[in-house]
């Protein structure tokens, strides 16, 4: 899926099925930085998500100029292993996001 600008990527009840776990986000950004913020952990697995991938790519080589930003939601306590966020700032870079524990996003 193609995204930009300001991206708020809900939890879905596709996440529990084995096709469905991995999410690829594509950031555009030619026009700008993107934001991605991502669902509150307890609500995927909630919805027996936890395996779930998400894949964020810089999908037009400009991350450098415009990084791109994955941020926890932090209201709900989550954090990446700490941090409130982690950054694409390298052209064509690519993260992906796993739930490692009660309210941690682990990212690679």
């Amino acid at each position: 899926m193609q995204i930009s600008g300001v991206f708020n990527l809900p939890a879905s009840a596709n996440w529990a099925q084995a096709q469905t776990r991995t999410v690829r986000l594509e950031a555009q950004t030619v026009a700008g930085v993107v934001t991605v913020n991502l669902p509150i952990i307890a609500d995927i697995q909630a919805l027996n998500g936890e395996g779930v991938e998400i894949i964020v790519s810089d999908d037009e080589n400009n991350a450098t100029a415009n990084p791109i930003t994955i941020v926890a939601n932090l209201g709900a306590g989550d954090t990446f292993e700490g941090a409130a966020n982690v950054a694409i700032i390298l052209d064509d870079g690519v993260l992906t996001c796993k739930i490692g524990a009660d309210n941690i996003w682990t990212s690679y």
